[in-house]
């Protein structure tokens, strides 16, 4: 799947089109949006050749499913975290399957070139992400640079995956009450999303100890703040049940350390596709956030939810 244009519109499989949501359009449903695109594309947009630099071959980025071998590929390890989703959610041999903040593709991969899905949806809002998956995509695959709450399928999915997303969908500044109420939204889209039996499968960062302050991580990842495991149970409450749950903390903190060697190792095509400010940048932010991770400031959490039959 290509598309030679360069606006803001990126025609998609079904013959519709996406538009990126705006800082200044109004909330659907009320609902704020949580971090701008523009704020997204602040991080994702720093350039593919970049990422590619220090990620692994399919640039995953979100923490992957580490085995206690400590000489473990992350490549390895990144690919069995994609098998725990589509295991979680009951992805494999489906029709239609949705993974919302689809990155670099790895998923929709992993979802139709081993796991025999007919056709899978990614939902992205960064337009470097989407010029990569289109120019990798199969015919099974359909990427759009839509928002969650913009998004209509043109039929039910059988499971839906989601890694990191969710860190983006409130703000620093939102109340508690608010993110509760971004997360119940979330929660419900999702539900109305699935077939019968449908389960969602959620890879997030949470708060453990710590509480949002300005530092390494938040200059990497603007007007984005994350959830706390408790606001997610409630928000779920009467909705979707919880199916499965995992606590993989210890996970992040070595996937970070992973990525901060990497990087090192690989400086000088980080310097050729950024400059020495971004390197430094993302290596006090990886450095920072493995210490968040072993100092349990955060969590890493993978839970499985599936929606209520009587809602």
């Amino acid at each position: 799947m290509t598309d030679e244009r360069d606006d803001d519109t990126m025609t998609l499989g079904d013959g519709t089109s996406g538009q990126p949501g705006s800082e200044g359009e109004p909330p659907k449903h009320g609902i704020p949006r949580g971090a701008s695109p523009d704020a997204v594309r602040a991080h994702y947009d720093t350039g593919n050749p970049f990422f590619a630099a220090w990620l692994d071959e399919g640039l995953n980025y979100s923490c992957a499913l580490w085995s206690d071998d400590p000489e473990q590929p992350i490549e390895e390890a990144q690919r069995d975290k994609l098998d725990h989703h589509v295991a979680a959610s009951g992805a494999a041999g489906a029709e239609r399957v949705l993974d919302i903040g689809c990155g670099w593709g790895a998923m929709l991969h992993r979802l139709v070139e081993h796991h025999d899905v007919k056709h899978a949806v990614g939902l992205t809002l960064s337009h470097e992400q989407a010029a990569w998956d289109r120019a990798h995509a199969t015919p099974e695959m359909e990427f759009r640079v839509e928002h969650w709450l913009d998004h209509e399928p043109t039929s039910p999915y059988d499971a839906i995956i989601s890694m990191g997303a969710i860190e983006h969908f409130v703000r620093p500044t939102d109340p508690a009450d608010v993110r509760i109420q971004v997360y119940r939204e979330f929660f419900e889209k999702c539900a109305s999303m699935l077939k019968p039996g449908g389960r969602l499968s959620l890879q997030t960062s949470v708060y453990a100890s710590g509480s949002f302050v300005e530092g390494a991580v938040s200059a990497i990842f603007p007007e984005s703040d994350l959830p706390r495991v408790s606001q997610l149970a409630v928000a779920a409450d009467g909705i979707m049940e919880i199916v499965g749950y995992r606590n993989d903390t210890e996970h992040y903190a070595r996937t970070c350390t992973a990525w901060r060697r990497r990087m090192r190792a690989n400086k000088d095509a980080v310097l050729a596709a950024s400059d020495e400010a971004t390197y430094n940048r993302y290596q006090n932010y990886l450095a920072a956030a493995s210490r968040g991770f072993d100092m349990r400031v955060f969590n890493l959490v993978r839970i499985a939810f599936r929606p209520l039959p009587i809602r």
